[in-house]
């Protein structure tokens, strides 16, 4: 098997005699497991039928659409990670998705493909406007503007409500039962 790797986005390029298979790093539709970036692999691992139904109205077969779950929040929902300490306040987990382009960029690319649709670019302005004396306020960077690349996920624990504007931190939220705010104002 060889994961997905940008290269054969628009080419189709296979290895002879191995399976392609692509799967994301997160449960948000970013539209790229859709037919025209998914057609050359052998098989599209996604979160849930929701996905799996888009993909295959994309045109990508149902045969080659695999189901796998999200497993990335089990240490969550089976108790592993333990709330942090609490001060009273109300917890505000600030989670922006990264600021536009791949990997390389790690301060953001702002003329990379949804790069607008992040507040990655206002995170001075959000938390400006977050009262720290009444909130505790967490932030939760995109992996790949943290030190350790750790994606977001201990934050969860004791938060009271999340702000996130574009990345699977919406939907994990959800998932968790945590109000979202979005900061559509942007």
């Amino acid at each position: 098997v060889y994961l997905a790797v940008r290269s054969r986005y628009n080419t189709g390029h296979r290895e002879i005699g191995k399976a392609g298979v692509q799967i994301s790093h997160g449960i948000a539709d970013k539209s790229y497991r859709t037919a025209p970036r998914a057609r050359s692999y052998d098989h599209v691992v996604v979160p849930g039928p929701a996905l799996a139904d888009r993909i295959v109205a994309s045109g990508v077969p149902a045969r080659k659409v695999v189901q796998l779950g999200y497993p990335k929040l089990d240490p969550l929902f089976q108790g592993r990670i333990g709330a942090p300490a609490r001060d009273g306040r109300v917890r505000v987990v600030y989670a922006p998705t990264h600021g536009g382009g791949s990997e390389k960029y790690t301060d953001g690319n702002r003329h990379a493909p949804g790069a607008r649709a992040t507040s990655w670019w206002h995170r001075d302005q959000i938390m400006d406007l977050l009262n720290h004396d009444d909130l505790d306020v967490v932030t939760a960077w995109h992996p790949r503007h943290r030190p350790d690349r750790r994606a977001t996920l201990s934050e969860y624990v004791g938060a009271d409500v999340v702000v996130a504007d574009g990345g699977s931190t919406i939907y994990e939220a959800l998932v968790l039962g945590i109000p979202v705010v979005l900061p559509s104002w942007l």
